[in-house]
């Protein structure tokens, strides 16, 4: 039923999306590159709210001195503990700005799934929102700190300079645990590119 031009426009042209990018620069090295491009394009959407590159880059900066203030260091992990939001896109840009590893826990997962994988990981800290709290009561030995916190974007908005070691981890998946408990899958800057 298709042309010979149809059938490989369909089969090779419309599926070639290989792109090729700076395997020597990590994602905020990118992403802070993009700031500087295109400062006032929107970089995120949702639900109404926007934001544009530098907005999204001052916030994630603030935040991720905030984290550096508190104690954060270089391969901390952090859980994100939030409903989709344009703050969690804040939140792992932060994390990875501070050079520590983002775990994302779904606000869904029962106690006992929440409680594993934040031993497992050795998550100091969770990024969440006040109404979520309750949830997290158990957990009482990582440090809550709550986004919707005006307070927190009110530290420096300057680009940190962090050195990082070579391929730091970005963040940790945890599989299904259909064998058993969960499996964390670490995901470098490299892959996640």
């Amino acid at each position: 039923m298709l042309s010979e031009d149809e059938k490989n426009k369909i089969l090779h042209n419309f599926n070639d999306t290989k792109l090729d990018y700076p395997k020597d620069k990590t994602i905020v090295e990118l992403f802070e590159e993009q700031v500087q491009k295109t400062p006032n394009n929107i970089a995120v959407y949702f639900e109404g709210e926007e934001l544009t590159y530098k907005e999204l880059n001052e916030k994630a900066n603030s935040l991720a001195n905030y984290l550096k203030n508190a104690g954060v260091v270089i391969d901390d992990v952090i859980g994100i503990f939030l409903d989709k939001s344009l703050e969690s896109i804040i939140a792992i840009l932060s994390i990875l700005k501070c050079g520590a590893t983002y775990l994302p826990i779904d606000i869904n997962y029962p106690n006992t799934r929440i409680d594993f994988m934040l031993k497992d990981s050795k998550c100091k800290f969770i990024l969440s929102s006040a109404n979520l709290k309750d949830k997290l009561k158990k957990h009482h030995n990582v440090i809550f700190i709550d986004l919707s916190d005006d307070t927190l974007y009110t530290y420096s908005k300057n680009n940190l300079n962090i050195t990082m070691s070579d391929g730091p981890c970005a963040y940790i998946m945890y599989t299904s645990g259909s064998t058993g408990n969960p499996k964390g899958c670490l995901l470098y800057t490299s892959d996640a590119a």
